[in-house]
């Protein structure tokens, strides 16, 4: 660059003393006329972008949307440009920052428009930069914005309806699982009043998340499956896709891998031709997970590293702390469990970072899991126990059942076989609650073989059968072949005879 051409300044502090210097009526005026100039030199004033409360506004793009924010603040800082110019400006400017992926900017923007505006249109800005504040994963900052955008909306409408919705998917991840289930109860009742079926099927799709996340599945899953059907027969293509997802969480935890496979593919597929970014970095995250049950790790390991490059491309904190910690399982797998260890305290401090308490509860758990195999069984304990109470404190009773499960070997390696059958009992009482078959009938398994540890055969025998007649019947006979060697390697190293009779 030329000095004939452009002048810069070697450090801001000199830019700032040399702006001082000026009186602020001269700067006011400077700043007036580089708005002048700058406007029209990028294609003259830009169109006013829709309302925000208007259904599907869409913004009309422009040569000026490269400097709106310029734009906007030499308007603001000129003092002579009405506050519609500064509205128009600004608005833009946080619109192309949130398709830019500049989360913490178009957060910023959006907030700063609030105060330009009245209404549900107020409301309306303040539950935009709740919505891009949560994506980046700054969930409390995010209810902050939203709670006040509530309080901003009229009493009933759309606008009011849709803060609802936002709200309740972070309440969600905050762990608040009933005030999450009560807000997204309040934006389906709100959507079938005002009788808009693409908005009633997205909080239905919010519903069926509370209930997934509760451990109620197979109603999670009816849910979910009507939202498809409304956005299938709307012709939503990026819905579609999002309910996909979903029933893809459905069927794995169903065990049924053909079903969630298919589901996940065919979203990946939708978003890729979309050029959704963010989708696919979602859907990409799933069928990694599905490849991993399947037994494909290379390939999963592959779409782990796939999904976590774009979660960290377009901002998703949230999604790229879960996605790690899921490689971080299967670097553990592969038989890397240094690495595995590494990935597991970083998706851990992302959790911790963006207030996500069901995946630092999640996270907390599967450390536990690798201190136990590093044979540090008192340290795997305590981060076991801290699991267990973020699951309690949050509702994730899934994940309880399962860290209980962990426990209970924890304990057993200790020599505490008593607290490590009590363990399992709790585990198969919630099993039995949230009506998950295979995972009860595992659940069997693991109880029988504590009870082998602890020296009570009689009801070890009962549980294994349980569990060995309950995954026949489920034709699930690779988790029947799993378990039975696991019991049978306690009973050998107790010196009884197996128990591990088949139907």
């Amino acid at each position: 660059m030329h000095a004939e051409q452009a002048y810069l300044f070697r450090h801001a502090l000199l830019r700032d003393v040399a702006y001082e210097l000026h009186l602020p009526a001269d700067r006011a005026r400077l700043h007036g006329l580089a708005f002048a100039l700058i406007e029209q030199a990028f294609g003259g004033r830009a169109p006013r972008p829709p309302a925000l409360d208007a259904p599907d506004a869409r913004l009309q793009a422009h040569p000026s949307d490269a400097v709106a924010f310029e734009l906007y603040e030499h308007a603001r800082a000129g003092g002579t440009e009405p506050a519609a110019t500064l509205r128009l400006y600004l608005q833009r400017a946080a619109e192309i920052a949130q398709t830019a992926f500049a989360n913490q900017d178009a957060t910023a923007r959006w907030e700063a428009l609030s105060h330009l505006l009245q209404g549900p249109e107020r409301a309306e800005a303040l539950r935009r930069a709740a919505e891009v504040a949560f994506r980046a994963g700054n969930a409390a900052a995010a209810a902050g914005l939203c709670t006040r955008a509530l309080a901003a909306a009229p009493d009933d409408g759309p606008v009011r309806a849709q803060c609802l919705g936002t709200l309740g998917t972070i309440q969600l991840v905050l762990g608040k699982l009933d005030e999450a289930a009560q807000s997204n109860q309040q934006a389906l009742e709100a959507w079938q009043r005002l009788k808009i079926p693409e908005r009633e099927a997205a909080a239905l799709g919010n519903t069926a998340n509370v209930l997934f996340y509760a451990g109620r599945v197979d109603e999670a899953g009816q849910a979910y499956q009507k939202a498809l059907e409304v956005y299938t027969r709307l012709g939503d293509r990026r819905a579609c896709s999002v309910a996909l997802v979903n029933l893809a969480n459905v069927y794995r935890d169903l065990k049924q891998p053909s079903r969630a496979r298919q589901a996940a593919e065919s979203a990946l597929t939708v978003f890729v031709a979309d050029g959704d970014r963010r989708g696919e970095g979602m859907a990409l995250g799933n069928l990694a997970a599905i490849y991993q049950d399947q037994g494909e790790l290379e390939r999963a390991q592959q779409a782990y590293q796939q999904a976590i490059a774009i979660a960290r491309e377009v901002g998703n904190r949230r999604t790229e702390g879960a996605v790690l910690g899921n490689l971080a399982n299967l670097m553990r797998v592969m038989g890397k469990p240094g690495n595995a260890r590494q990935m597991q305290q970083q998706a851990l401090a992302i959790h911790r970072e963006v207030g996500n308490r069901r995946f630092e509860g999640i996270a907390l758990a599967h450390i536990a899991v690798l201190l136990q195999h590093e044979g540090r069984p008192e340290q795997a304990e305590h981060e076991c126990r801290q699991a267990l109470a973020i699951h309690a404190e949050v509702g994730n009773r899934r994940s309880q059942a399962a860290c209980l499960v962990e426990l209970a070997g924890i304990l057993r390696d200790l020599g505490r076989t008593a607290e490590a059958v009590a363990a399992c009992e709790q585990s198969l009482s919630i099993r039995q609650q949230l009506g998950s078959p295979v995972a009860t009938a595992n659940v069997h398994a693991e109880l029988a073989r504590h009870l082998v540890a602890h020296g009570d055969l009689t009801r070890a025998r009962l549980h294994w059968q349980q569990a060995a007649a309950e995954l026949t019947r489920l034709g699930a006979i690779a988790e029947l072949d799993a378990a039975a060697e696991e019991v049978d390697f306690e009973c050998r190293a107790r010196g009884v005879a197996c128990i591990t009779e088949r139907p």
